[in-house]
């Protein structure tokens, strides 16, 4: 769960997403890079990484916190 306040904080890729594209590569996948995973982190739901002050950041907090609340 991440606090970031400013669009520019908002790393592009993160060390997690680097070792899990070298691990990735090396099991043979392609257009696997660090930039794609972290992309892909954070559309999964794996990372929040939405802004403090966006309408969605509590929701998700939330969730992040009691997973199965939803159901």
């Amino acid at each position: 769960i991440n606090k970031y306040k400013f669009p520019r904080n908002v790393p592009l890729r993160t060390p997690k997403a680097e070792i899990i594209s070298k691990d990735l590569i090396r099991r043979g996948f392609r257009l696997v890079g660090p930039v794609i995973l972290q992309s892909f982190t954070q559309v999964a739901g794996m990372s929040i990484d939405h802004l403090v002050d966006c309408f969605r950041y509590n929701d998700c907090l939330t969730l992040a916190e009691n997973p199965w609340r939803h159901l």
